[in-house]
């Protein structure tokens, strides 16, 4: 587990060891969740980041019995928490 920022929102977060495909977050502020490897990189590429109260708002919606909520790119799209693409000079 290491000290990194949370792809949510930017806050300090610890990043867990990946399982699978996917990365555990704990956030202060968006609480734990685990995203797909391959949004991670996306997110890098397109230079887009995420929509902070529709993904929360989906976290909360999604977390049962303790576990982690997911987001993958099924999630993004279908819940619509990807912000616009950030340019940058």
């Amino acid at each position: 587990m290491g000290k990194d920022k949370c792809v949510i929102c930017g806050a300090p977060a610890h990043r867990m060891l990946p399982v699978a495909n996917f990365v555990e977050f704990d956030c202060q502020d968006c609480r734990n969740y685990a995203i797909n490897e391959d949004i991670l990189r996306a997110l890098v590429e397109d230079g887009r980041s995420f929509n902070v109260e529709r993904t929360r708002t989906y976290l909360e919606s999604e977390r049962v019995d303790g576990r982690a909520p997911t987001i993958t790119r099924l999630e993004t799209v279908l819940h619509d928490l990807l912000g616009p693409i950030t340019i940058w000079d």
